[in-house]
């Protein structure tokens, strides 16, 4: 790792995360400040695991990365996104910021990803989306979400509330060249390429919609769906 940090009142500032092969900066637990620096040629450039915060992660640029430009669990995602600037790579591959294993346990809204990018689920990648205050995670017009194997998205579960709204989404394999080969791969997509989406019984009924969404190539063996409405 380029760095790796742990929980504590660390900080970066205008510094240099180049030429990793794995993460250029990872953090483990707490709420860094990293600003100012510039993240090049890693893989990833930047890795948040549950339970960071990116609140001071900012005015950083995330140039062309190896492979993806960054990781982090959902709930540092939206300031990840929103407060520094990424650079696709030139090739149009691998440009995505990769969605770590997560529970919404409050409200969210992600943004847009920046343009050239996607949000990726990697293998056994969920997310669930519940808690007690039946959080809400809402996904805009534009965005477009890949998955692959054995991810998926469980909205409500275990007797607590949760919602999802998108609008304008596209929900597809990472094999798919909508927004970019993210997979890198020339492969092609195929039906069952990634799992389902699961609206249980405990999913919020007015906090669950869809509108003018593309779902494609899921249901893989073993889920039987690609859509689960209770």
């Amino acid at each position: 790792h380029g760095a790796l940090m742990s929980a504590g009142p660390t900080q970066f500032e205008n510094c240099e995360f180049e030429y990793s092969s794995s993460d250029g900066l990872t953090v483990t637990s707490g709420e860094p400040t990293v600003t100012g620096c510039t993240f090049k040629d890693c893989n990833p450039g930047m890795d948040l695991y549950a339970g960071t915060s990116a609140q001071l992660v900012s005015g950083n640029t995330f140039e062309p990365q190896i492979q993806h430009a960054a990781t982090a669990w959902a709930g540092a995602i939206a300031d990840l996104v929103s407060q520094n600037t990424f650079t696709p790579r030139p090739d149009g591959k691998y440009n995505a910021i990769r969605v770590r294993q997560s529970t919404v346990a409050e409200s969210m809204t992600w943004p847009v990803p920046p343009t050239s990018f996607v949000y990726q689920f990697e293998t056994d990648h969920d997310l669930t989306i519940a808690g007690g205050t039946a959080p809400v995670l809402r996904l805009l017009p534009g965005t477009i979400v890949k998955f692959w194997s054995d991810s998926h998205i469980t909205v409500g579960n275990n007797g607590l509330p949760g919602g999802l709204i998108a609008g304008g989404v596209i929900f597809t394999s990472l094999r798919d060249d909508e927004g970019g080969d993210t997979s890198g791969s020339t492969a092609t997509p195929v039906a069952g390429n990634w799992q389902y989406f699961n609206l249980t019984a405990d999913a919020s009924a007015d906090s669950c919609r869809f509108t003018d969404c593309s779902f494609r190539y899921g249901g893989q063996d073993g889920s039987g769906m690609m859509i689960s409405a209770a």
